[in-house]
């Protein structure tokens, strides 16, 4: 697994390099790490910031350039096959990446102050399955959970000094009980992908509370055999869905519009009100 912070979303191009270096470790009989590392099974994880780098990475590591500047050439195409995005920003990179046959699974907490809507869910709507293979995402959203105590050094504070100062810290979780929910899902994610343990799917279901500290959760989880009856994005006719068709009666209001988090930041995804 490769983790990176907040501070990296301008270079996901250097989680790619870091598992140039590692490869290169892999293959050399002189280096302590020769044949030791499975360069077959990799996941990215990123918290905040970096939770937006992880799929611009996986994006940039099908590309034969670098998008922002072609007179740089890529050659990675590492078997990267999950991704974790922790509390994640969403849109400081002026591209929305769409990915296809990936894992992907996002953490965010009710009480984050930094980033305060649950932007993975947007990374989420723009990943889609389209091969034969079994392929899963899952959204979980912890009630009291912060931004900072996902790792062991931000803390309870998501903010500097003086907006830290009006900062309610009373209703966060301990820092130990995030730190075991994190932990918690994550080892399933990666348990299912690197040792096919579909059974652990029912973790990303919401079955999970005999295992994990008892706070309200949300859980959101689409696999590729997931079918959905009726879509919103394909056109403006509010009445139609490929073949199928809508019929309603005795309302005052109908429409078709975007959903919106409570800030009024777009959901990314339509739906009708």
């Amino acid at each position: 697994m490769i983790f990176v912070g907040r501070k990296c979303l301008h270079v996901p191009g250097l989680l790619l390099k870091h598992l140039e270096v590692w490869r290169g470790w892999n293959k050399d009989p002189n280096h302590q790490l020769h044949e030791k590392i499975d360069m077959e099974n990799i996941i990215l994880i990123g918290h905040s910031r970096g939770g937006e780098a992880v799929p611009i990475a996986a994006a940039y590591n099908q590309l034969k350039y670098f998008p922002d500047n072609a007179k740089e050439k890529f050659d990675f195409n590492f078997n990267i096959k999950g991704l974790v995005a922790i509390a994640p920003t969403d849109k400081r990179y002026n591209r929305r990446i769409e990915l296809e046959n990936i894992n992907y699974l996002t953490l965010q907490g009710s009480y984050d102050s930094d980033e305060a809507s649950f932007f993975g869910l947007r990374q989420f709507q723009r990943i889609h399955f389209s091969d034969s293979n079994h392929w899963f995402k899952s959204g979980i959203y912890i009630h009291g959970a912060n931004h900072g105590q996902f790792n062991t050094i931000w803390g309870r504070k998501d903010s500097g000094a003086p907006w830290n100062w009006i900062l309610n810290l009373e209703p966060i979780i301990p820092g130990d009980d995030q730190l075991q929910l994190a932990k918690f899902f994550i080892s399933g994610f990666a348990e299912m992908i690197f040792n096919g343990k579909s059974e652990y799917a029912h973790i990303f279901n919401g079955n999970t509370q005999e295992w994990i500290p008892q706070v309200p959760i949300i859980y959101n989880y689409k696999d590729s055999d997931y079918r959905p009856l009726i879509l919103f994005e394909d056109d403006i006719d509010i009445m139609t869905w490929e073949k199928g068709s809508i019929t309603t009666f005795n309302l005052e209001n109908w429409s078709e519009e975007e959903l919106r988090f409570l800030d009024k930041d777009t959901q990314g995804v339509n739906g009708v009100k």
